[in-house]
């Protein structure tokens, strides 16, 4: 399909660039008239006097009329006959010089439409190879990292739940090492998409995990809290456990001391 294409692509483009000039045979030349004339052999002296000989001047004018009509009739048919001769030959050399030139003209526009079709092609060749590397970097390579993703969603999901209700450490390592598999691949697809240089990119996602872990926290340890207490006094399956217990230390020890000296400045 593609050689097709760029085939007709180059008979269209190649179509108009060829040399619409040929060489051509020269037509022949037209032939001379003929003109055939009998040697005169009337009477030319005084005319007789007898009528033997006055009859015999007759039969010599007659036999010249006779013989120089004869002649003319001959004359006319033969050309007749090289005119017929004359222009069947121009005819053929016309016909001749038709089919050369179409054929000349074709095997030109062939060569040039195999020219310009190759030239279609190498553009084609190149802006793929140009093109392939990064449509693999900008869509296959993404959905290739975030299938996977996807898929570990629900994996996560289910983990958190069955720590939530049920508790347990390995629960709880599984599901953070599916959310920071989930993030990685999350991280690996937004590098691939944007084609920023790796550097560059890590420095970001860094700034990006240190901008949201006081979040993260923060929204953990408040979650433990609203959704444990209800649970600790005997109202549901998830209680406050050690995690949320932890977080909030931390909390409360970051508080303290980010806590702004409150302290007046001594009076000199």
């Amino acid at each position: 399909g593609a050689l097709l294409a760029a085939l007709l692509v180059g008979t269209l483009d190649g179509w108009g660039l060829v040399d619409l000039r040929t060489r051509q045979a020269g037509l022949p030349g037209r032939p001379a008239m003929l003109r055939w004339t009998p040697a005169d052999r009337r009477w030319h002296g005084a005319p007789p006097r007898s009528f033997a000989g006055r009859v015999q001047v007759l039969v010599l004018e007659l036999r010249h009329q006779l013989v120089t009509a004869a002649l003319r009739c001959a004359a006319f048919a033969a050309n007749v006959l090289r005119l017929t001769g004359h222009h069947a030959a121009k005819a053929l050399v016309r016909l001749a010089n038709f089919l050369y030139r179409q054929a000349v003209i074709l095997l030109r526009r062939a060569r040039m439409s195999l020219r310009c079709a190759g030239r279609v092609l190498g553009r084609a060749v190149r802006g793929l190879v140009s093109t392939v590397p990064r449509g693999v970097r900008i869509v296959l390579l993404p959905t290739a990292v975030l299938v996977p993703a996807a898929a570990l969603v629900p994996m996560v999901a289910g983990e958190i739940t069955t720590y939530l209700t049920h508790g347990g450490p390995g629960r709880l390592g599984l599901a953070l090492l599916g959310v920071l598999a989930c993030v990685l691949l999350w991280t690996v697809a937004w590098a691939a998409f944007t084609g920023e240089p790796f550097a560059r990119t890590r420095d970001s996602a860094l700034r990006t995990a240190g901008l949201a872990l006081p979040h993260v926290v923060l929204l953990t340890t408040v979650g433990g809290w609203v959704l444990g207490l209800p649970g600790t006094f005997g109202h549901g399956r998830i209680h406050v456990g050690w995690l949320t217990l932890t977080l909030t230390a931390l909390v409360l020890v970051f508080l303290v001391r980010a806590r702004p000296d409150r302290k007046p400045a001594s009076e000199e």
